[in-house]
């Protein structure tokens, strides 16, 4: 037998992990970090799409309104008679 015996090495998982949480600090942190972002691109949408909003004439509501009053005219009798 040799003076220094070899011994089998163990095996390595590639895909585990390569550094263990502590105590769970850094998934509530990447957590915190995922509301920022989240809270900082929907606020970003929000000023996008009132922009657009802006932007866009209000023809819809003219419309609407518009087709309302000749439905409700078309169906009511002729007053002036």
């Amino acid at each position: 037998m040799a003076r220094n015996p070899v011994t089998p090495v163990q095996p390595v998982d590639a895909v585990g992990a390569t550094r263990r949480v502590d105590s769970g600090s850094t998934y509530f942190r990447h957590l915190d970090q995922w509301r920022l972002a989240s809270e900082v691109q929907a606020a970003e949408r929000r000023a996008k799409k009132q922009q657009q909003m802006s932007q866009e004439p209000q023809a819809g509501d003219g419309e609407f309104s518009r087709a309302l009053s000749d439905a409700a005219n078309a169906d009511a009798p002729d007053r002036k008679r």
